[in-house]
């Protein structure tokens, strides 16, 4: 059996996160400060430039009271 390349979609777990901040009206500035990040790093996650690390993700499903699951997209390659 052929394993499947799975890769996290970071464009659409970028709009997840932002379309969870706004279900939590929780802004840039307050969501960077509870991560402890800077503002960019925050505007990065959400446009899909960057993903956070395991442990800032892990912060950014208990600030949203969201599962993994329900922010990360992910799509397989051949």
């Amino acid at each position: 059996m052929r394993r499947k390349n799975t890769q996290v979609d970071t464009k659409r777990t970028g709009e997840n996160i932002e379309n969870f901040m706004r279900q939590a009206e929780i802004t840039v500035s307050d969501f960077a400060r509870e991560l402890d990040v800077t503002d960019n790093a925050v505007r990065n996650y959400i446009k899909g430039f960057n993903l956070p690390d395991t442990v800032k993700m892990y912060l950014i499903c208990k600030l949203l009271n969201v599962d993994i699951r329900d922010i990360i997209v992910e799509f397989c390659g051949e």
